[in-house]
């Protein structure tokens, strides 16, 4: 089963409905969904997945995440609402 990190930084309408739509995703495709806040993120989350979905970024911490991971040769998918 295929593993997708998903990362945001605040807990806020955006992040509640995209993480709302991944559950009905992770239902239909079979994928193992993890949402995470990026300040209780562990090395080992990010080590276990292939894809990375960071959800809203307000951070340089998330950026700094974002290039760690796409350096790797993972993919990194970010997506913003405003």
């Amino acid at each position: 089963m295929s593993k997708i990190l998903v990362l945001y930084d605040l807990m806020e309408p955006p992040v509640e409905i995209t993480g709302q739509f991944l559950v009905k995703f992770s239902e239909i495709y079979k994928v193992n969904i993890m949402l995470v806040k990026s300040s209780e993120v562990k090395a080992e989350e990010l080590d276990a997945c292939r894809i990375v979905m960071i959800i809203r970024p307000q951070s340089m911490f998330l950026a700094y995440i974002a290039e760690l991971i796409k350096k790797s040769g993972r993919v990194v998918i970010t997506t913003y609402d405003d």
